[in-house]
């Protein structure tokens, strides 16, 4: 016995026409007859009343036409609620994000996402560099949106590169600086410099890398881990900072970006699991090439 029998008795007992049940599922009567013989042997009941010109269902067919089609319905409902979790139409997307760049970045995606996948839940988790890669390698979220260090060696991780963004020097409007509209890194030295904590060796590594190449020997006197607290203590005047230009417009008007003399930029990447069996992520990777057409060809970003 198996759905497909069901679905056979169920189709008999409402044509009560052997020939007609058979023809609807395309197979021979005599088959037919078969089938609903091998039924009423294993259910050790008789289901038809049957003779030669009518066919009837029996007390005990009455009652199993009725369980059955329950039962039909309920797996063709689970077959189809599996199918579109399958192909993403439902299921669940979970994204973690560390910056205030990503929070710009973010809502143009998922709202974009949402729009056309509407029944997919997204939950959204902030935290840091390390946390969200422990996160990802546990399977706890499913993307994280950061910048691509943290994942540089990483084989078992998709990296793709988003965006780009020229790295600037921040300071409060009453700083000697302010009126600047580009400076080199050396005239910098004296300076003192707050640095947000990515809590992420590498990330932290790549910027020294980048302060050592462009002559830049930094005076760092503070490194909070809360981009709100930065502000404060740049607002504050307590030091200078960088910052990627395209949070210029997001930042209070109490600050002053100033062009940096030098190449130093900053990456944006999404990252998943290249093993990852969620079927929203190809979902979600649709949705990025077509916003980012250029992150198609930086699959697997390789930075420096």
């Amino acid at each position: 016995m198996n759905i497909q029998h069901l679905k056979y008795f169920i189709s008999v007992a409402e044509h009560l026409n052997f020939t007609k049940a058979a023809e609807d599922h395309h197979i021979a009567q005599p088959s037919m007859s078969q089938i609903i013989a091998s039924l009423e042997k294993q259910l050790n009941a008789k289901l038809f009343i049957r003779n030669n010109r009518t066919v009837a269902l029996t007390p005990a067919g009455k009652v199993f036409y009725e369980e059955a089609k329950v039962i039909t319905a309920k797996f063709d409902e689970a077959v189809k609620k599996a199918q579109l979790v399958t192909s993403g139409v439902e299921g669940t997307l979970r994204i973690g994000y560390w910056g205030p760049y990503e929070q710009i970045l973010i809502p143009k995606l998922l709202g974009r996402f949402h729009r056309t996948y509407p029944k997919i839940e997204l939950t959204i988790t902030q935290d840091n560099n390390k946390a969200l890669i422990e996160r990802l390698e546990k399977e706890v979220i499913d993307v994280v949106f950061s910048s691509p260090y943290p994942f540089q060696g990483r084989e078992d991780i998709s990296c793709t590169l988003l965006d780009t963004s020229a790295q600037c020097v921040v300071v409060d409007k009453n700083h000697a600086l302010a009126q600047e509209k580009k400076i080199s890194p050396k005239r910098l030295n004296q300076e003192k410099l707050v640095l947000l904590d990515m809590q992420d060796p590498q990330d932290y590594i790549k910027l020294l890398k980048d302060f050592e190449r462009n002559g830049f020997e930094p005076n760092i006197v503070s490194r909070p881990v809360l981009y709100n607290n930065l502000i404060m203590m740049v607002e504050s005047g307590i030091g200078i900072t960088l910052l990627p230009r395209c949070l210029e417009p997001y930042t209070s008007p109490e600050l002053c970006f100033i062009d940096l003399e030098s190449d130093m930029t900053i990456d944006f990447c999404v990252s998943w699991l290249k093993n990852s069996q969620n079927p929203c992520i190809p979902l979600l990777q649709d949705i990025i090439f077509k916003e980012y057409p250029s992150a198609i060809n930086q699959q697997n970003h390789k930075t420096s």
